[in-house]
């Protein structure tokens, strides 16, 4: 297995907080592990809380950690409303993926904004 293999199964199942710390920089907070780590085990996750706690964020992360360890892939995307959807989450994908084009400009480049 070459390097980059090994580092994509480690992300893969590592979760979109391992993909986060280790290819983005990012710094998870304890509620975004473990929903994380969910989301890895499940498939499936739904989280409900207030505004401004990183949930756009977690979900951005898990969107750029998707594409990044499994190909080829769909990832159907739904907000309550049109704004939060373009406004908010895509707002936050864009921001992240600004971040992984810097920080590891060939992954990042396989992904177009």
């Amino acid at each position: 297995m070459t390097p980059e293999q090994t580092t994509i199964t480690r992300w893969r199942e590592g979760g979109p907080a391992v993909f986060a710390k280790e290819a983005l920089g990012a710094e998870p907070e304890d509620w975004q592990v473990d929903a994380s780590r969910i989301l890895v085990e499940r498939r499936k996750l739904s989280v409900r809380s207030g505004h401004g706690t990183g949930k756009s964020c977690l979900e951005a992360w898990a969107i750029l950690w998707f594409l990044s360890t499994r190909f080829p892939c769909k990832i159907p995307v739904t907000a309550p409303t049109g704004h939060q959807l373009s406004d908010v989450l895509w707002a936050e994908l864009a921001k992240w993926h600004r971040v992984l084009k810097e920080r590891l400009p060939p992954l990042g480049a396989e992904f177009v904004w």
